[in-house]
């Protein structure tokens, strides 16, 4: 069930990673593989901070920084993913940018949710409805 939780983050994460994405890309000069990593770069802090938030309990580590570390190397493999996805579909196959971006950001999303579930955190938070026949 949290993965819907997480589904909810990613798509606030994706928000933020898709307009810095789109403002570089539309209002610079800049190529896009440096306005992906600019837009997962803010993309994978608000997602960060909401997944510690609302979806992931820390049960691995005891201290926040090797739990930021491993995000950030977790982070690194998913923008990667990313970009050779967005090349694959925008350079070789030809499909509109946006478009390679969505799907690329799609399927990294389970990468995302896998890696921090089970190799960062560790646990999820109790969703409200188990909360509530745990109580009863």
């Amino acid at each position: 069930m949290n993965i819907i939780a997480y589904f909810f983050v990613g798509g606030v994460s994706f928000l933020a990673n898709f307009v810095v994405f789109l403002l570089i890309t539309r209002m610079t000069p800049s190529h896009w593989v440096a306005a992906n990593l600019a837009g997962f770069v803010v993309g994978t802090l608000v997602n960060y901070i909401l997944s510690v938030t609302l979806v992931f309990e820390s049960r691995i580590f005891t201290r926040r920084r090797p739990e930021i570390v491993l995000t950030g190397i977790v982070s690194a493999i998913g923008v990667g993913l990313e970009t050779a996805l967005i090349y694959v579909g925008h350079e070789l196959v030809h499909v509109d940018l946006n478009l390679a971006k969505l799907g690329a950001t799609g399927m990294v999303f389970f990468w995302n949710y896998g890696a921090r579930r089970f190799l960062v955190f560790g646990g999820t938070k109790p969703i409200a409805s188990s909360m509530v026949s745990k109580r009863e």
